[in-house]
């Protein structure tokens, strides 16, 4: 069925509405869960009035922040008057959403003179001022200071909606991740899972054992120096990502890929003699060694350490290509460690590997490639996180003329991430994940300019799967959208040949 976009023409510009049965579409992504049409326009001036509701002070004052934090990027000026003026004006008000009970919904009412958000908590706010900033932003894009009226009732479709960032084999700082942060709080990513360590190196403090950031974190993939979060910066970090409604993961990878471990303490090793710091990219010949019960008291000491500055109920303890870890102390270290997170009250987190062990029925597995195990794990009732490499590794290339990243599982385009991630694999069934997770590794990322080009526009498409009902994604759509939206985008971004990025108001919207 085809979308016509009607070109409205008066003398105070352009207002593109897109229409289908008498539907009105936005340049919001992710795609809103119910859009609404109304009669009119609100006109978009160059200031803007917010005018919370108040009634009750206490939300008034935790959501203060929000609009100049969150609109000052498309308002010359942003007043908060004592009595609201006749016309432009944003109402914000503290009230529940019909039709859901959705702690992240939402719900936005454009009218000829007002905008009225309403959400039951903070969050939701959060949320809807994003979604009126892409609005926005979509109508500017075409010269547009209209916004066509309408009703957005909104809510997620997975409460787990993720991208992890290797900071083990090329380090990124804090400031470099609240970089990032900023921009995936634009499109409603709820979780960052942060990879801390791997045989190149240990990127977080732990006080009982000082030589593992000491020595640790000397160096990166190449040789390259590295780097580490002190637990001040991790804490200072993860209350910054809480501001943006972002929960942070710790992962602490083992019993494999720990030869930073491995490499400052000698009694982690079998052998008792410290291993030569790696700076290779290769997998699978590093382990704890598992027999040991000071092994384990190390483990203990570190999780808790972790635990204790970290606010999120997950501790990720990775669990991966552990091929030097024989099967059965494998399955051992597996089980010991769930016990071990479980008594610091966390739960655990793994890669799909963990479901060859035994772990408690809370336990969350990733499923990353193997879908024996990601069966096994739904089988046994363990939530599972959809993060397949052949659909969702932000390190895989582009295209075989991308210059950065690999390609053992795949190229992967834009409109293969939109399209494939959370698609049924094998007899998975998809009704057992809690959300997704897109995983960006870094063996070739080395800096800024590598992480964005190989995240945006991606992990705009896993957005979309992660929160916008299966029945209301689209990917043609999804491709104006984004276009109208691409100044919300950091510079630097792929420009994926598939979407219009010039003069996106000529393009048809189509459906499949």
């Amino acid at each position: 069925m085809l979308f016509i976009l009607l070109l409205l023409i008066s003398g105070n510009g352009i207002a593109l509405r897109a229409q289908q049965n008498g539907r009105v579409y936005y340049s919001v992504i992710p795609q809103p869960r119910i859009v609404k049409p109304a009669p009119g326009d609100f006109n978009i001036k160059t200031q803007i009035n917010i005018c919370p509701d108040i009634r009750d002070s206490i939300f008034l004052d935790s959501i203060r922040y929000m609009p100049a934090f969150i609109l000052s990027d498309y308002f010359e000026n942003i007043r908060y008057p004592d009595t609201c003026p006749s016309d432009n004006y944003i109402v914000i008000r503290k009230a529940p959403v019909e039709d859901t009970d959705n702690s992240s919904a939402y719900h936005i009412k454009i009218r000829r003179k007002k905008i009225l958000l309403e959400a039951p908590n903070e969050k939701g706010i959060f949320y809807g001022l994003q979604t009126l900033g892409q609005i926005i932003a979509g109508r500017r894009a075409i010269n547009s200071y209209y916004i066509p009226a309408g009703d957005i009732i909104d809510w997620p479709e997975y409460e787990y909606r993720g991208m992890m960032l290797d900071v083990a084999r090329h380090f990124f700082d804090e400031n470099q991740i609240r970089y990032l942060i900023d921009y995936l709080a634009r499109f409603k990513i709820n979780k960052l899972h942060l990879h801390l360590t791997d045989d190149q190196g240990w990127r977080i403090e732990i006080k009982s054992y000082p030589e593992l950031t000491r020595r640790g974190a000397l160096i990166e993939v190449d040789s390259t120096p590295g780097g580490y979060f002190t637990q001040k910066q991790y804490s200072d970090l993860v209350a910054y990502a809480r501001n943006r409604y972002i929960e942070i993961i710790p992962e602490i990878d083992m019993p494999g890929h720990t030869n930073a471990a491995l490499a400052s303490y000698a009694f982690l090793n079998c052998d008792n003699k410290r291993r030569e710091l790696y700076s290779g990219t290769g997998v699978g010949f590093s382990s704890l060694c598992t027999s040991k019960d000071t092994v384990y008291g190390f483990v203990n000491r570190v999780i808790g350490e972790l635990a204790a500055i970290s606010p999120s109920p997950y501790i990720h303890i990775g669990g991966d290509e552990s091929n030097a870890t024989p099967h059965n102390e494998y399955i051992r270290f597996i089980d010991s460690v769930e016990k071990i997170v479980r008594s610091h009250g966390k739960t655990m987190i793994g890669w799909d590997e963990i479901a060859r062990a035994h772990p408690d029925s809370g336990t969350v597995v990733q499923f990353w490639i193997h879908k024996n195990e990601a069966v096994k794990a739904s089988q046994s009732g363990h939530p599972l996180i959809y993060s397949y490499a052949p659909y969702m590794y932000l390190d895989m290339k582009y295209n075989k003329r991308t210059p950065i990243g690999l390609h053992w599982a795949g190229y992967i385009n834009l409109k293969k991430a939109y399209t494939k991630t959370l698609e049924p694999v094998d007899s998975l069934d998809i009704n057992k994940f809690i959300g997704i997770e897109a995983p960006l590794w870094t063996e070739t990322i080395r800096n800024m300019r590598d992480l964005i080009y190989m995240t945006f526009p991606r992990i705009c498409a896993y957005a979309e799967a992660g929160w916008t009902p299966r029945k209301e994604r689209n990917w043609r759509p999804f491709r104006i959208r984004l276009s109208l939206i691409q100044k919300l985008l950091p510079p630097g971004f792929y420009k994926d040949k598939s979407v219009p990025w010039r003069y996106p108001e000529k393009h048809k919207l189509l459906s499949d």
